[in-house]
């Protein structure tokens, strides 16, 4: 007999659960077929009152009932849809870490990119280090930033000596209401849609912590507090993947 792990998703009071009587058949948005294609178990459970599936290992990021049906003051089952698509997307702020040869080109090229994804940035924070002279200048910056209707901000790093571990727990510390950071070194930033790429991983059973693909670092605010406040460790120095889901009731 299979077991349900304490990590699952009860699709029986979400409202994208698709039922014949008492009987769940499908999902509105197809999670459940795309769920097993790529090698989610998905079992078929039932109670009291209903038969309907069980999404076992992993929350469903798309799991919605009525109650935030009725906050949202949604009509119809089109508009919940658009709406979780919206919602489920990650919403990270993108961090530029200048290096001593950022030209204003490559500065212009990274911009332009990221705003021209599908999952464009919630806002921009380019970071300088004071010791350091760049061949771009802070005007040059601010004139590319000012023409795009997005918030940004630029901070400069003062002490030569602070570790890069410091300077990335600074940059989450000026701006803790954001859950996700995309840090990017302009000679290795990647020119594609690295964070639909990332978005998938994530709804495929990826963790929610700290990964490194091709040296552009992602990671995420609440996992590093939850790892250092309940475990006592530091994400930044361990190598031990950790993975932290709420608990489904």
């Amino acid at each position: 007999m299979t077991k349900i792990d304490i990590i699952h998703t009860p699709c029986k009071d979400c409202i994208f659960a698709e039922y014949d009587g008492d009987t769940q058949t499908s999902c509105a948005l197809n999670k459940l077929e795309h769920y097993k294609n790529n090698g989610i178990e998905i079992l078929e459970v039932y109670d009291d009152s209903k038969e309907f599936f069980v999404v076992n290992k992993k929350k469903c990021l798309y799991f919605r009932n009525n109650e935030w049906k009725t906050k949202k003051e949604l009509r119809d089952i089109t508009s919940a849809i658009n709406l979780v698509n919206e919602e489920a997307q990650i919403k990270y702020i993108g961090v530029i870490y200048l290096e001593p040869e950022t030209s204003i080109d490559t500065f212009n090229n990274i911009i332009e990119s990221l705003l021209n994804q599908k999952i464009k940035p919630k806002g921009l924070m380019v970071i300088r280090d004071k010791h350091i002279k760049y061949p771009i200048s802070v005007k040059q910056i601010s004139d590319k930033l000012t023409q795009y209707d997005i918030p940004w901000r630029m901070q400069n790093f003062i002490d030569a000596d602070m570790t890069f571990n410091d300077k990335v727990k600074a940059i989450i510390k000026s701006s803790p209401i954001n859950r996700f950071y995309y840090l990017i070194y302009p000679s290795k930033y990647i020119y594609t849609n690295f964070i639909d790429r990332i978005t998938s991983f994530i709804e495929n059973g990826g963790i929610f912590g700290c990964i490194n693909i091709n040296d552009n670092l992602f990671f995420s605010y609440l996992t590093l507090n939850y790892v250092k406040n309940i475990n006592n460790l530091d994400l930044l120095l361990d190598n031990t993947t950790h993975t932290y889901y709420e608990k489904i009731n």
